[in-house]
């Protein structure tokens, strides 16, 4: 287990705001690939992957508020 737990990399938040997520668990992603955005007063950052390989969990539900640096989107590199 801890060598699976070693190898997942997450994807973190870029500042402050509301997240809501462009992909599922189980999508494969390539490097620059947009996974989510996040809203600060109603101009919203892409989060972009900077890893490929597959989403393995979303962290945040879809609307939550999240804070800067915290962890978005879990990913296993490819």
């Amino acid at each position: 287990v801890a060598a699976a737990v070693a190898v997942l990399r997450d994807v973190t938040a870029p500042h402050l705001g509301i997240f809501s997520a462009r992909v599922s668990p189980g999508t494969q992603v390539e490097v620059g690939m947009v996974i989510g955005q996040v809203d600060k007063l109603g101009e919203a950052t892409d989060v972009v992957s900077d890893t490929a390989g597959r989403i393995a969990a979303i962290l945040p539900n879809d609307g939550d508020m999240v804070e800067y640096g915290a962890p978005l989107v879990r990913l296993e590199p490819a």
